[in-house]
């Protein structure tokens, strides 16, 4: 039996006849249909070998924010900012969505005023409030009652 390589290489039989040389590690599938498409050609002799690729899982990285320190009174935030890094972005976003889901952080108390973005207290946050930031990040106008981009005392 000749062994035909899915990229079209020849794998002959080595040592006594029944062992397969196979120049790369990896799982292989084999086809009794030369093409490994299903199709009815069938060849005489020959079977498919075809190199299986494993996705291996990824972590997704996870951004932890940075820690602050609690403000004193008189130091200004941007509403929306919820890490205090300077800028309005898709990890505020994140935080607050994590703090929705009742992560926890040393400086919660600060991150939901930052989340705040209405100016109706922290114990209104929800997750309207995390969809609003996305509009904002994609240039969306948006309503009289939302603060996102300003500049505020604590």
């Amino acid at each position: 039996i000749k062994v035909v390589s899915g990229n079209g290489k020849d794998w002959y039989p080595g040592g006594n006849g029944t062992e397969y040389i196979v120049a790369e590690d990896g799982t292989y599938d084999i086809y009794f249909r030369p093409n490994g498409n299903g199709n009815n050609d069938w060849h005489y002799n020959f079977f498919y070998v075809a190199k299986v690729t494993v996705e291996e899982p990824t972590e997704e990285p996870t951004e932890e924010p940075t820690e602050e320190p609690t403000e004193e009174p008189g130091e200004t935030y941007m509403v929306g900012d919820v890490d205090g890094d300077g800028e309005i972005s898709i990890i505020d976003v994140t935080i607050l969505q994590r703090i929705l889901a009742s992560y926890s952080y040393d400086n919660i108390d600060v991150l939901r005023q930052r989340a705040d973005i209405t100016g109706n207290g922290v114990d209104n946050i929800n997750i309207t409030y995390a969809t609003m930031i996305q509009r904002y990040l994609a240039s969306y106008t948006m309503p009289e009652n939302v603060h996102i981009g300003e500049i505020v005392e604590y």
